[in-house]
């Protein structure tokens, strides 16, 4: 079946999710030291209180930006960063990590010519976004509802505001050759998949899919089987009480010591620690 760019468009708008994972109120004092990170989520940040300075990594770009009271920046998703306090006073910051994926994980805001450090007025609608979102979360709130109309108000401002990167609708129409493979996929990524079970789906030798595939959706398509399957996993890990060794098996991993491995390589953190790390920024909604 062969798309007009419009209907692939459409196509688009349909599978379109606000993706959730959590906000916070961080404060952090002189002594706070902070690693090279990276998520699966994008990073929305604002400073309240005080002057950071952070160092991002992202494929092969790097950069380092220092931010005042009410800037907001940007990170997307799969980039490295740290963020330290500058001088000696406090510093209080308002985040939130949020992913906008269509076909299951591709990440749509990477289509949009978004700067890690936005322009004032932009910063100060975040922030409001932002508050939104921790005032929900420190009045119980947790109805999904509220959360997604916040969530695709950030989507609204960022499109209204961000220009799409030159190539994007070109990019739009070759990702067109993949969909069945991203509806496979979408099915199928709590199994094992192996890239000779996708080459088949489309119709190619495996090392002509697999360059193709990297080529058009910007990532191997391991690591984006991996990037879909993690995101669910920190959703259990954040909304359920599900012990580690269920998710394990859950997502057919041989032992519990396999995935923690496995998830702590991908995310930086064990899942242990990543839910006591949710649970803490929960606490800092209450307190803050």
């Amino acid at each position: 079946m062969k798309f007009s760019a419009q209907k692939i468009f459409n196509y688009i708008e349909k599978s379109i999710e606000a993706d959730f994972e959590t906000c916070a109120v961080k404060v952090l004092d002189n002594a706070y030291i902070s690693k090279f990170r990276s998520s699966s989520y994008s990073l929305f940040s604002v400073v309240e209180k005080g002057e950071v300075e952070t160092d991002l990594i992202l494929a092969d770009k790097q950069a380092r930006i220092k931010r005042g009271e009410t800037v907001a920046c940007y990170i997307p998703r799969e980039t490295l960063a740290k963020t330290c306090p500058v001088g000696n006073n406090d510093v209080k910051i308002l985040w939130s990590r949020i992913n906008f994926n269509i076909l299951g994980n591709l990440d749509l805001l990477s289509f949009f010519d978004i700067p890690f450090v936005l322009a004032p007025e932009t910063g100060k609608q975040i922030y409001s976004i932002n508050r939104q979102l921790i005032e929900l979360e420190a009045k119980n709130i947790q109805t999904i509802t509220s959360r997604k109309k916040i969530c695709f108000e950030l989507l609204d401002l960022l499109v209204r505001t961000f220009p799409l990167k030159p190539g994007i609708i070109q990019k739009m129409q070759a990702v067109e050759f993949f969909i069945p493979v991203i509806e496979y996929i979408n099915k199928n990524y709590a199994d094992k998949i192996h890239n000779d079970d996708l080459s088949r789906i489309a119709c190619i030798s495996t090392s002509r899919f697999c360059h193709k595939f990297k080529e058009t959706i910007g990532v191997a398509p391991q690591r984006f089987i991996q990037q879909l399957r993690f995101r669910e996993i920190c959703k259990l890990l954040a909304e359920t009480n599900l012990s580690l060794n269920e998710i394990s098996c859950k997502f057919s991993y041989k032992d519990q010591f396999q995935f923690s491995r496995a998830f702590k390589s991908s995310c930086g953190y064990s899942p242990s620690h990543y839910r006591k790390l949710l649970k803490k920024s929960q606490k800092a909604i209450f307190s803050s």
